[in-house]
């Protein structure tokens, strides 16, 4: 059946809430973010797929109906069903059924705690439809939501101020379970990145009051987060990051908060314009253990600002989208300048030389980056040398990317144009191919964090 959806204008008044999350971390930027979408025609086609395998045991063949596990495909454009099949097979000629899920919490849109989840068939296919499943049970933005296939584990993001609630529910094809509290994060969380490695979670900085640096782990179970235990501090203060544990180490890029030492350091006297005050945060690695958290050693750096992006690792390749510093960031490096050309310790002494300087730095900097992507092998040794790879087709921050089956998938962004774009790219070794548009996410997208599980 051809299925032609007409999709209309959106309209909307008002701006998004001042918060932000680690996966799909959404940009500060106070701005309005009302969705828009000019009307598009996209054709999907609809199919229902039984398949058969063969088994050679003894000379026999055996015909196993696999009527159990009936596969219902909607991408977003036509597809062939054969060569979907054809792409399941694995050597022996057997058919691989398991499709993993995406399972996003959240949004900085009303009602703040809509969850939807869709298959994510990879190949080069897009996601399938996505579908309502249980709401989370508190607003969910800028907390960090991680999954170990079979359970989602979600920190933080209570709105209003910011929180310290943790819940989990369990992650299947018929979307999440119920979601139950379990233990409370150690200190208000929100704008920290939360992974899992093994059977422990690891949550890496906060944006509080102190814009910390500290990291906890905990053990989780069907039956929820165990204790958290203190572990080591990351070196720098971390809002707007990235962490993802890949076998044993932990590795986290970018950092939203601008360290006003590093500012100190390079002297206003020698700055042309910011953009040295706005290179990528240092990146760092650490072994991860029932011990928790092991030193945190400096590895290479994104060779742009990833803050407000996002970066999954996928088979031993950590991919990064988007992701560029925020005005509050940017204003805070410059509250830095301006109290060093106000000491007269600098070049710049006349009011003209001072705006110039600061309008021609925010120009240059602010939101320069957003449709950057690029990967690295991660290894023992760390991060490896970058790659730049093809452009995302729009500004992307704020929204979430997650990988499956050999496709990269990202959605969303504060970027109006893009709230509830759905894109998706074959992925192979240091490089992400070119971007294809699959069906829209239901709602506007930015500060809710996605896991894939089930």
């Amino acid at each position: 059946m051809l299925l032609v959806l007409l999709l209309p204008h959106h309209k909307a008044n008002g701006s998004t809430p001042n918060s932000s999350s680690g996966i799909g971390n959404y940009n500060r930027t106070g701005q309005n973010n009302t969705p828009t979408s000019s009307s598009s025609v996209y054709t999907s086609t609809t199919s229902t797929v039984t398949t058969s395998v063969q088994k050679g045991q003894g000379g026999t063949t055996q015909i196993t109906t696999i009527a159990s596990t009936t596969t219902s495909i909607s991408p977003s454009a036509p597809l062939n069903i054969s060569a979907y099949i054809q792409s399941q097979r694995n050597p022996l000629g057997t058919t691989t059924t398991t499709i993993q899920y995406a399972y996003c919490v959240g949004s900085s849109w009303p009602s703040f705690n809509q969850s939807y989840y869709a298959p994510l068939y990879g190949n080069g296919f897009g996601p399938g439809a996505w579908k309502p499943t249980t709401n989370y049970s508190i607003s969910m933005i800028g907390g960090s939501c991680a999954s170990n296939g079979a359970m989602i584990y979600c920190i933080g993001g209570a709105l209003p101020g910011y929180g310290t609630d943790a819940y989990y529910a369990s992650v299947s094809s018929s979307g999440i379970g119920q979601w139950s509290k379990t233990s409370d994060y150690p200190v208000q969380f929100i704008d920290g990145s939360c992974t899992i490695g093994g059977n422990y979670i690891y949550c890496v900085g906060t944006e509080n009051a102190s814009y910390g640096n500290e990291s906890y782990y905990a053990p989780i179970s069907s039956s929820g987060i165990g204790q958290w235990s203190k572990t080591t501090s990351y070196p720098l203060q971390f809002y707007g990051g990235i962490c993802n544990a890949y076998g044993n180490y932990i590795y986290c890029v970018g950092n939203n908060y601008y360290n006003s030492s590093s500012g100190q350091a390079v002297g206003a006297n020698t700055i042309t314009n910011l953009t040295q005050l706005f290179a990528s945060q240092p990146s760092y690695y650490a072994a991860i253990g029932g011990a928790g958290i092991g030193r945190w050693l400096p590895t290479n750096a994104t060779p742009v600002p990833v803050n407000m992006g996002s970066c999954p690792i996928y088979n031993g390749t950590i991919y990064c989208v988007g992701g560029s510093y925020s005005q509050e960031s940017a204003f805070e490096a410059l509250g830095n300048v301006i109290a060093s050309i106000i000491s007269g310790n600098n070049a710049y002494s006349s009011q003209n030389s001072v705006y110039n300087l600061l309008n021609q730095s925010l120009s240059n900097t602010l939101y320069s980056n957003l449709t950057s992507t690029f990967a690295a092998r991660v290894s023992a040794s760390g991060i490896g040398a970058w790659n730049s790879t093809h452009p995302y087709p729009g500004n992307f921050t704020g929204g979430a990317c997650f990988a499956s089956s050999g496709s990269l998938y990202c959605i969303g962004s504060t970027d109006p144009s893009l709230q509830q774009s759905v894109n998706y790219a074959n992925l192979s070794s240091n490089t992400i191919g070119a971007w294809t548009l699959a069906r829209q996410y239901p709602i506007p997208f930015s500060g809710g964090s996605c896991a894939v599980g089930g």
